[in-house]
């Protein structure tokens, strides 16, 4: 399994994981609820975290890697 942490202007938002299948895996960090990391992935206030599993556009991961 691979693991990133992904920022949003520079503050970690959430741990973003590639698991077993090809699938990814964002999870937003307990008490982050600043801006979402994308629309695909809205923050929701009354959860401290959200888990998000779905197959990723591998274009969403290209640009994650490049900012």
């Amino acid at each position: 399994m691979r693991t990133a942490y992904i920022s949003v202007n520079g503050i970690k938002t959430g741990i973003l994981e590639k698991l077993q299948g090809g699938t990814y895996q964002f999870t937003y960090l307990d008490g982050y609820h600043n801006v979402p990391v994308s629309l695909t992935t809205p923050l929701f206030e009354h959860f401290s975290h959200n888990n998000y599993t779905d197959y990723y556009h591998p274009k969403f991961i290209k640009e994650l890697k490049r900012s």
